[in-house]
């Protein structure tokens, strides 16, 4: 019997941890998450559960399984539930971790990975890796520090310490603390309210949510041919102009400032979308990640348009027609 599964009912479907009393991560939790979760993704659910069977939501990575396993191994184990955990995180539908118990390491890890948590008055939680000198390594780290800040983050990861679930509610990393008996309710009528809500738009708030600051990167192209949608939100200065150039090249939509847009003959809704204050800037953005129609359009007309006026070819004939008008007049 598989140690973790997905279930659905109606519009609700449920990531179980069917491993009690304390559903460890052992050798069998890699595969068995990550068919449930490809489950999960090929359903059509509106929201997702992840919860526990017992009295734990998860002690964490059953480290009696790991002696005589070589580094390999391990590097191949946490990648595989890492990919898991990101998969979840990358689902469509908006997800909630219903949390009791003890939920340790590798389980609150699980946890983070969903969009919101629940968890009851009594529950114990924590990133205890470096208590067994180890350190967080699947996601828990980057997802903490996203919730609660780089302080509270470190605080978190590095001293290894169980916490009560009020405590890391007050530290933003968990949404709501409710009794224990009224866990299981509280979780449900929860996942009613969003299962009933406007997936589309959730959709985009995830997307916009989970949006990743890269720093230095060798070569943009590689990430805009990822992208669905190229912000530029430019308040000053012109140092990133040909980013929306190259954008548009590459066929990709574009939302940015009339800063970031001085100088090329952009037409707002036909060859980029312009908006200058935060709320019009992020419905431009919204209005494009909802439809793909208008990002199809605006790549198009936008390549078309760069080719038109900013090609090199376009641009040394107008050059050589100033040369020409110019020796015109000396004449």
């Amino acid at each position: 019997m598989s140690t973790i599964r997905f279930e659905r009912s109606a519009a609700i479907g449920s990531i179980v941890l069917a491993n009690p009393p304390l559903n460890r991560i052992d050798l069998r939790y890699a595969p068995a998450l990550r068919e449930a979760v490809h489950a999960a993704s090929e359903s059509d659910i509106r929201v997702l559960m992840v919860r526990a069977e017992g009295p734990n939501f998860s002690m964490g990575g059953e480290v009696r399984e790991w002696p005589g396993k070589d580094i390999n191994w391990f590097r191949t184990f946490v990648a595989e539930v890492n990919t898991s955990y990101r998969a979840i995180e990358a689902l469509r539908v908006p997800t909630v971790a219903v949390v009791r118990g003890l939920a340790f390491g590798g389980g609150f890890e699980l946890a983070l990975a969903c969009d919101l948590i629940l968890a009851t008055e009594s529950a114990q939680i924590g990133l205890v890796e470096t208590t067994l000198g180890l350190f967080p390594l699947m996601g828990g780290v980057p997802r903490a520090v996203a919730r609660a800040g780089l302080g509270r983050g470190k605080e978190l990861a590095m001293l290894g310490r169980r916490h009560s679930a009020a405590t890391l509610e007050r530290w933003g990393l968990i949404n709501q603390v409710v009794p224990d008996e009224e866990l299981a309710n509280a979780g449900l009528s929860l996942a009613r309210q969003v299962a009933a809500g406007p997936t589309v738009a959730y959709r985009a708030v995830k997307r916009l949510a989970n949006a990743t600051v890269t720093g230095f990167v060798p070569d943009m192209r590689d990430y805009i041919a990822k992208a669905s949608v190229v912000v530029l939100p430019l308040r000053v200065g012109a140092g990133t102009k040909h980013r929306v150039f190259q954008a548009m090249c590459m066929k990709k939509p574009v939302v940015c400032t009339a800063v970031a847009a001085e100088g090329i003959a952009l037409t707002h809704g036909e060859t980029a979308m312009l908006a200058d204050d935060p709320e019009t800037f992020a419905t431009a953005t919204v209005s494009l990640l909802q439809d793909a129609a208008l990002r199809q359009r605006l790549g198009e007309r936008g390549r078309q348009l760069v080719l038109d006026r900013y090609d090199w070819r376009a641009i040394y004939e107008r050059l050589e027609e100033a040369f020409q008008e110019a020796v015109r007049k000396r004449k």
